[in-house]
């Protein structure tokens, strides 16, 4: 159990692969060494309504992280984050970036100075979730001109 449950069983997420995300989560604060601040389930919706589970993203004081298709696999990745977004994207459908429906859709893509790329997706009341990381990780890491 983790301070992130809550936010994991709003995006739908049942005990197994709940488990299997704060697997992750532990694997970088206690492998890694990360202090694991946030978290953000990318995910689309799927023809029948039902949640398409992407990748785990994590943020730490100074870093980044994605567990790529973090369900079936053990794929993980980090960067530092800090001033260093030179573009991004959003896509939205039926969102007015202030409060999402179950109709809403954000897409966001990002670019840093050291072209790492990223793309973060969320259907729904995630959308909400996924403003919040837009403002306060990318947004917020523009690098100044």
């Amino acid at each position: 159990m983790s301070s992130f449950d809550s936010y994991l069983a709003s995006v739908g997420l049942r005990e197994a692969t709940m488990a299997r995300a704060n697997g992750v989560i532990d694997f970088y604060s206690t492998t890694l060494g990360e202090d694991v601040d946030d978290i953000f389930v990318s995910e689309t919706a799927g023809a029948d309504g039902s949640r398409i589970y992407q990748s785990l993203w994590l943020a730490s004081k100074d870093s980044v992280m994605e567990a790529k298709e973090f369900i079936t696999k053990d794929m993980f990745d980090k960067t530092i984050w800090g001033n260093a977004i030179l573009y991004w994207e959003i896509t939205k459908q039926n969102y007015d970036f202030k409060q999402a429906t179950d109709a809403s859709r954000l897409v966001i893509h990002f670019r840093s100075t050291t072209d790492i790329t990223g793309t973060l997706m969320a259907s729904g009341a995630n959308c909400d979730h996924l403003r919040g990381w837009f403002e306060k990780y990318i947004k917020a890491s523009v690098v100044a001109r």
